[in-house]
């Protein structure tokens, strides 16, 4: 088996069939399909049902998270490699995986590489060149191998050998900042992150979290941020980011509260008050346990 495709679904039933019809399509390599559903309160079991003679599923009886999920997903897998995807994202091209795996077996040197992500904006998301908060102190991360600091966990591959090395995801996290925290790990085992554009998948992006408020949604982001900061920054670096960040987003929300008393926040500006409201409460409450 060349390649495991291993999709994490929760809440995502519209997106699943074209999801998985896209890979139904590749040619020149031998794949499986494995999704885990997160206990969906939509109807996404009964849509995977559909392809149940062409993927494996699993139906977790609770919500175990983004790296949860896909390690108790790995475990039936049995592909060289393995294909993290997104259920909100479509492969564009008939030889997407066939590009993959042969990028993958020519170019031992990368331990995990992600593909060219277009959104439903057509934005496009790159790959980052530095982790969360580098900028702000005397970097850990200097000596790694490669330019390429970390990709986005909505598509990217790794090789089973490098994946089971390091137990997988760390199951600290529950949603946001695995990816990172993958891609860095990978790097201090003497991997580079690779990025290759030649691949191209459609992603909509935050699919999962479509009905999560403004505010709720930050909250899980910034725990995800804070979490790898703490995980992999000393205790004087961690609290020197997270002061940052935290008089940054009271900076921002006090004139955005201003603002407020002088008429009524645009949509954007609402949505960007509830990201300082809740960047500040939960770096506030990260530093109290640091």
């Amino acid at each position: 088996m060349d390649i495991s495709i291993i999709i994490v679904s929760y809440n995502t039933a519209d997106l699943l069939t074209p999801c998985i019809e896209s890979i139904l399509k590749q040619t020149g390599v031998s794949f499986e399909i494995i999704v885990i559903d997160n206990n969906s309160p939509d109807n996404s079991l009964a849509v995977l049902e559909n392809f149940k003679d062409k993927i494996n599923i699993i139906a977790s009886p609770e919500n175990l998270g983004f790296g949860k999920a896909n390690n108790k997903a790995f475990q039936q897998s049995q592909g060289r490699y393995l294909f993290i995807l997104n259920p909100d994202t479509e492969l564009q091209a008939i030889n997407d995986l066939q590009t993959l795996v042969k990028f993958m077996d020519q170019n031992p040197n990368y331990g995990l590489i992600g593909t060219r992500i277009i959104n439903s904006n057509q934005s496009e998301t790159l790959p980052q060149n530095e982790y969360p908060g580098e900028r702000y102190v005397t970097s850990p991360f200097s000596a790694l191998p490669g330019d390429i600091a970390w990709v986005l966990g909505a598509s990217m591959i790794t090789h089973r050998e490098i994946f089971s090395k390091i137990n997988g995801f760390d199951e600290d996290y529950f949603l946001y900042g695995e990816d990172t925290d993958l891609c860095l790990r990978i790097r201090q085992l003497g991997y580079q992150i690779g990025y290759l554009k030649e691949v191209t998948i459609k992603h909509i992006g935050r699919a999962s979290e479509r009905k999560t408020a403004p505010f709720d949604l930050w909250r899980k982001k910034r725990n995800g941020l804070y979490l790898f900061i703490k995980k992999h920054y000393d205790n004087k670096q961690a609290k020197q980011i997270i002061n940052y960040d935290l008089r940054r987003s009271q900076q921002r929300l006090f004139l955005l509260k201003l603002k407020q008393l002088v008429w009524k926040l645009s949509p954007t500006e609402f949505a960007k008050h509830e990201k300082y409201r809740a960047t500040s409460q939960t770096a506030k409450a990260f530093l109290e346990r640091l």
